[in-house]
């Protein structure tokens, strides 16, 4: 039976003493990966632990970690967690003035740089960082500042775990949101550990599983889901850089547990595309057979009826097409979870018909994160699944009120993982936060509808929706999400509010680009849209993404040069759209689609 966990502290102390012997981090090195054990990190933990009371860290102090995701972050966390303090992440990535406004926002005592580049950044900042005491660099040796110097001093400082309550903050989580100012929300080991033993009831992590973990744990996804999610079950983690690493990560951990955002299953399915559009018609009309053996034989299993020969079928087509496509995530794939945002219908039954379990799930920063989740017992395609045990959603109208099933409205989320509240912030806190016929219930801001079974599907963010001149209405989520289901198309951006009509900004995959410019001898180190054929190239990749579509599409276009990035503000750490921030940046090249 599963450990039913009461803290983060908690559940630390007890896997690293049920799992002692066993991996937990592989951090790769010289192209292999190299693995520590469960006994390994408690012992850095108690050291670190040490070490941070010796700088005055105390319940309650705040201890923030720029960097990305390493073994020396995860000491970090669970040794801030062991004194009762909070921890606070913030992603490496971020401008400058964002980084700053977090850690003095937080009111951080000590602050661990993931790099001496990040160190030498943070103390240059430090006039504008008062309540900082202590920076240290997780990258240096040898130096007063070095986090190893310090953790090995750590181990002769007495400083026993302590117990937190559930009600006890754990961390801040900056949201970098969509619209506005980054939100630091405060999450309780309460709100945390909720999400961990729930989730652990209705997804099965197994101590011989690994995971190759990308997703930055600064984001509640990858803090909760992949860190936490795998611990608990006694799992491993093979660090990965990036998404720039991660198909040569995927060979060398070959994981059988996958934590992902829907950017890796569009990638996944353009890749696809383009192979078959490059394959001869025979291999085409293989691969399609192959699709449809596997869709009948899903809706025959959902029926409750089993064909031999649909069984049959599928195996064969299996092994002569689908098992190369699962080889791409090391062959031991088990299933994946996908979150962070909505993961298009198209994708998600290609993906089940080739043979790889994907449990599309819904969350939120301020829900640590977990709402609802696609199961094995439970699946649903095209929707986030139903609520996690312990959590309860509702749709409702804009005056609170609880609409049925099959209702359009704004979802609604009441549980113990819902926040604490914003740091600082006790307004915008009761904005959100409200009472629910008794239940401590928050505003998502997400637009939704429950099916009678319990269902979630997510329509659009209430924020982003606009009203064109002639009064439509157009959500533009599903919209973005179709165009980026083109292999040519990374990003896109639909925008119209109060004009006669919508137009669409696009991020363009830059190596789809130049196989185009090869194959047509075009140069497109200028102008994209000077180049004869490039308009027309587009015009064809967007008509096969609207096919079958009976949703709005936006009238006209533009390239958008350089991409969307978080650096310039315009997605956040997660990758969503900034909407406020794209359209200022790009407002003159809206102004043009709309000039004549």
């Amino acid at each position: 039976m599963r450990h039913r966990f009461e803290s983060l502290v908690d559940m630390q102390t007890r896997v690293c003493a049920q799992f002692a012997g066993s991996r937990l981090f592989g951090v790769k090195s010289g192209g292999a990966y190299a693995w520590s054990t469960y006994e390994a990190f408690g012992n850095d933990v108690d050291g670190f632990r040490g070490a941070l009371a010796s700088m005055g860290v105390s319940a309650g102090d705040k201890v923030a970690v720029v960097g990305r995701n390493s073994v020396s972050w995860a000491v970090g966390a669970f040794a801030t967690y062991g004194l009762g303090a909070v921890y606070v992440p913030v992603m490496p990535n971020l401008p400058r003035s964002a980084i700053a406004y977090a850690v003095r926002d937080s009111g951080a005592k000590v602050v661990l740089a993931g790099s001496d580049a990040l160190y030498e950044a943070l103390q240059t900042a430090r006039g504008e960082l008062p309540d900082v005491e202590h920076v240290l660099s997780m990258e240096a040796s040898g130096r007063p500042h070095a986090f190893v110097e310090h953790l090995v001093r750590g181990h002769d400082v007495e400083a026993p775990p302590v117990r937190p309550s559930a009600q006890d903050p754990s961390t801040i989580l900056y949201t970098s949101g969509t619209t506005g100012a980054p939100k630091g929300v405060v999450l309780s080991h309460g709100n945390l550990i909720s999400n961990v033993n729930a989730v652990q009831q209705v997804h099965d992590v197994r101590a011989d599983d690994v995971s190759c973990a990308f997703l930055p744990w600064a984001n509640a996804f990858g803090l909760t889901c992949e860190l936490f999610g795998m611990m608990s079950g006694g799992g491993s983690l093979g660090l990965s850089a990036d998404m720039d690493t991660l198909d040569a990560d995927l060979q060398a951990v070959r994981p059988t547990v996958l934590f992902a955002v829907p950017q890796v299953w569009n990638t996944l399915h353009g890749r696809l595309q383009k192979k078959l559009a490059g394959a001869s018609t025979t291999k085409r009309a293989m691969f399609e057979r192959g699709l449809s053996v596997a869709r009948r034989r899903r809706e025959a299993l959902a029926k409750g009826e089993r064909s031999l020969r649909l069984e049959a079928e599928h195996a064969l087509y299996a092994s002569m097409l689908f098992d190369e496509v699962r080889e791409h995530f090391g062959g031991r794939l088990r299933y994946a979870v996908s979150g962070g945002a909505a993961l298009s219908k198209p994708v998600a039954q290609l993906m089940e018909d080739i043979g790889i379990e994907v449990y599309e799930g819904y969350g939120l920063t301020e829900t640590a994160p977990i709402v609802t989740t696609n199961t094995p017992d439970a699946k649903r395609l095209g929707t986030v699944g139903r609520a996690i045990p312990g959590v309860d959603v509702f749709i409702c109208d804009e005056g609170g009120h609880v609409l049925g099933p099959g209702k359009d409205g704004e979802v609604v989320v009441a549980g113990p993982n819902v926040m604490l509240g914003y740091n600082g912030d006790p307004e915008t806190t009761e904005s959100v936060v409200f009472d629910l016929d008794g239940l401590r219930a928050f505003r998502t801001g997400d637009l939704g509808q429950l099916s009678p079974a319990g269902y979630l599907t997510i329509t659009g963010r209430r924020k982003s929706r606009f009203k064109l001149a002639d009064g439509t209405f157009v959500v533009p989520n599903p919209v973005e999400q179709r165009l980026e289901l083109s292999p040519l198309i990374r990003r896109a951006y639909v925008h119209g509010d109060n004009r006669n009509y919508s137009v669409a900004l696009l991020d363009l995959n830059a190596d789809v680009l130049r196989s185009w410019a090869a194959e047509n001898g075009a140069d497109v180190s200028g102008e994209l849209e000077a180049i004869e054929g490039f308009a027309a190239f587009v015009d064809d990749a967007l008509e096969m993404c609207f096919q079958g579509w009976e949703g709005h599409r936006p009238e006209r276009w533009a390239a958008v040069s350089p991409g969307f990035s978080v650096e310039r503000g315009e997605l956040t750490p997660k990758h969503s759209l900034k909407r406020q921030s794209i359209a200022e940046h790009h407002a003159s090249l809206i102004d043009g689609l709309y000039s004549d």
